[in-house]
């Protein structure tokens, strides 16, 4: 069984990267047991939504160069990275 720690890790990386079949089934477990982790799993998706909206509202005025976007991502791929640990 996945601590919530862990489980809240794959939440993060599920929503970002996607998680392997393993990955998948493991948070499915958890979630089934712990309605914490679910309702924390369910505020992200809301969260993100949101955050989309917003970004997607703020990049209309405000386009970022294709470098600022993909150091972005590569800021965002390492902190997952280090999450995994």
């Amino acid at each position: 069984m996945l601590s919530c720690k862990r489980a809240t890790q794959l939440i993060e990386k599920k929503m970002h990267f996607g998680l392997n079949p393993l990955e998948k089934f493991q948070l499915h477990l958890h979630k089934q047991a712990c309605k914490y982790c679910a309702a924390y799993e369910k505020q992200n998706e809301v969260i993100d939504l949101i955050l989309q909206n917003g970004m997607d509202e703020h990049l209309n005025h405000h386009s970022l160069a294709e470098k600022e976007k993909e150091g972005m991502k590569a800021a965002v791929r390492e902190k997952m990275e280090g999450l995994e640990t």
